[in-house]
């Protein structure tokens, strides 16, 4: 990426300034925050002798691949990522780029498993006896694989050879530009984050409780939003990060 005199004059003037221990710091403590959750979650269901499901299982997949993606974060915080773009050295960029790559692919894998994982607690939960809420299960996980599929594999081959995604040194390397797909593509996986968590709604206003008992349900449903969540908030601060001029 080229940059002009004066930005460079800037960058050079202000080199000591970085967001690294931002993106850092922030990530770390939603990875920190989603594992208290999921741990708190099995030692519910150690107490009460629920036993662990497939569910449970899923995701602690996810859990482990949001771990992953914070590796990844680090990796290229100590690799230019919240310094000015003059500060990067040729070597860090490509470590920089690689854990960059790396990281657009393991996102939208850890967004599929977690929605997985809360439909199958849904088919736990829930009796499959109305066809309607079988049928909208079955579309959401259908959903959430394609968009998954759909972002994975364009971005695994944007470029060509694959290895010019990080080292733009490579003579005849070309790429496509994938941007416009990636904002698409995670407003839908947002749109089916907020499906996915008032899906079983209905099916509690239906039961045969009381409206206080009802709301408390609810209440406890939606709050698992905020474990659906919290990975595109940790992908957000990273945005922010990255978008900014240092």
């Amino acid at each position: 990426m080229s940059i002009s005199s004066a930005e460079a004059a800037y960058q050079l003037a202000h080199a000591h300034q970085s967001k690294t221990g931002q993106l850092i710091g922030s990530t770390a403590a939603l990875s920190a925050l989603a594992t208290v959750l999921v741990l708190a979650r099995f030692i519910t269901r150690v107490h009460t002798k629920v036993g662990l499901k497939a569910d449970d299982w899923a995701i602690v997949i996810a859990l482990l691949i949001a771990w992953g993606e914070f590796v990844t974060n680090v990796i290229c915080g100590h690799n230019g990522l919240g310094r000015h773009l003059i500060t990067v050295t040729p070597n860090e960029a490509i470590v920089l780029e690689k854990a960059l790559y790396a990281n657009v692919l393991v996102f939208p894998i850890a967004i599929c498993i977690i929605q997985l994982s809360i439909l199958l607690f849904y088919v736990r939960v829930f009796t499959l006896r109305d066809a309607r809420f079988k049928i909208a299960l079955l579309v959401c996980a259908g959903l959430s694989v394609g968009v998954c599929v759909s972002q994975v594999f364009p971005t695994i081959f944007q470029c060509s050879p694959i290895a010019y995604s990080w080292n733009k040194a490579i003579v005849g390397g070309h790429c496509i530009n994938v941007h416009v797909m990636w904002i698409a593509q995670d407003i839908l996986f947002l749109v089916l984050d907020i499906y996915v968590v008032v899906l079983p709604l209905p099916m509690i206003w239906n039961l045969q409780i009381t409206r206080p008992e009802k709301i408390a349900v609810s209440g406890m449903f939606l709050l698992g939003s905020l474990c659906v969540l919290l990975l595109p908030a940790k992908k957000c601060l990273g945005l922010r990060v990255t978008a900014s001029p240092w």
